[in-house]
């Protein structure tokens, strides 16, 4: 689960979120899966679709990406491999609750997991 205060403290520090546009798709098909299995109710799915809308920051094409992408094809997803490539290119620390992708090698970002 996602710590709000640690997730407070990195958007008061930078603001500047950037994500690739996959984060829309992934979402999307997260809150999808989600009212499928009655894990959650279809309101409040549509308000979150409705709040990712919201969501302050700049979404990045695919396409620059790809080659560092591929490049880390032995050691995270592909859909893993969206967020540290742009990390990369950014110069920026990855945020991620994912302690596996946290600690995968081959990334020449910083990360900052934001867990409890």
């Amino acid at each position: 689960m996602v710590a709000p205060g640690r997730a407070r403290e990195v958007l008061r520090r930078d603001p500047d979120l950037h994500a690739p546009h996959l984060l829309d798709v992934e979402v999307t098909a997260a809150l999808g899966r989600r009212v499928r299995l009655g894990q959650t109710k279809l309101t409040l799915a549509d308000e979150a679709l409705a709040d990712l809308g919201q969501l302050p920051g700049l979404r990045w094409g695919h396409e620059p990406l790809v080659g560092r992408v591929w490049a880390m094809r032995d050691n995270v997803s592909t859909y893993d491999a969206m967020y540290v490539a742009l990390a990369e290119a950014l110069d920026a620390p990855l945020l991620t609750t994912d302690l596996r992708l946290a600690h995968a090698p081959g990334l020449t970002c910083p990360v900052e997991v934001l867990l409890d």
